[in-house]
């Protein structure tokens, strides 16, 4: 006979954990939708997704240590700081830099070809 109530007892067991789960499910699932409902609300009320600005070459300045540190670390096109050319070259180290003011602030200007590629940079003191 215990056997018999061993069973029952599971058998009560399991269904009340059924019954549990059953009402969890109801009673969580709106709230849920609620949730859902306010995330979607909150990422498609940003209208704007890509913010595009236009290139305006008077704004673009750089100093004289950034035109140095970009020789260095490589450039892929001549440059002409104040009408002195700066061809690429293999080993920039070589280069002379003392007609680059360091702390002085540049204009740079960049000139693009159809394919939109960069042709020239030109930098002028300002």
């Amino acid at each position: 006979m215990s056997e018999n109530l061993s069973d029952f007892l599971f058998d009560a067991f399991m269904i009340a954990v059924f019954i549990a789960a059953l009402t969890l499910f109801f009673v969580l699932s709106p709230a849920s939708e609620r949730v859902v409902s306010v995330l979607e609300g909150t990422i498609n009320d940003n209208d704007a997704v890509i913010e595009v600005k236009e290139f305006d070459s008077e704004y673009m300045t750089v100093t004289g240590a950034e035109i140095i540190g970009n020789i260095i670390s490589g450039i892929e096109t001549d440059i002409y700081v104040d009408g002195t050319l700066i061809e690429t070259t293999d080993n920039p180290f070589e280069l002379d830099f003392s007609f680059i003011n360091e702390y002085g602030t540049y204009r740079e200007d960049i000139i693009i070809d159809s394919d939109g590629k960069v042709e020239e940079v030109h930098y002028y003191l300002e």
